[in-house]
């Protein structure tokens, strides 16, 4: 198997090579969640949980995944209290 994918830039056509066999990346890429949740943690860590990308990135998925929680559940109560 080659674990190289060589890609070009659109701005600046300057060809890379990424080598997916990297240890960081293939952990990231074959993550249990959809991409559709993790956009939505990012989304309410980022906006609602005043994290920076670079926190959320930097996290452990359970930490992702107990901060996101509490987030939703803190938006829910306060929801409720609205109505």
């Amino acid at each position: 198997f080659n674990f190289l994918k060589t890609v070009r830039c659109v701005r600046c056509k300057k060809e890379t090579n990424i080598d997916i066999s990297a240890p960081n990346l293939v952990s990231k890429c074959f993550s249990e969640d959809s991409i559709k949740s993790i956009l939505q943690t990012y989304h309410n860590l980022v906006f609602f949980g005043k994290f920076t990308k670079t926190d959320v990135d930097s996290m452990y998925p359970f930490e992702r995944f107990i901060f996101n929680s509490m987030v939703v559940k803190t938006l829910e109560e306060k929801a409720k209290c609205q109505k």
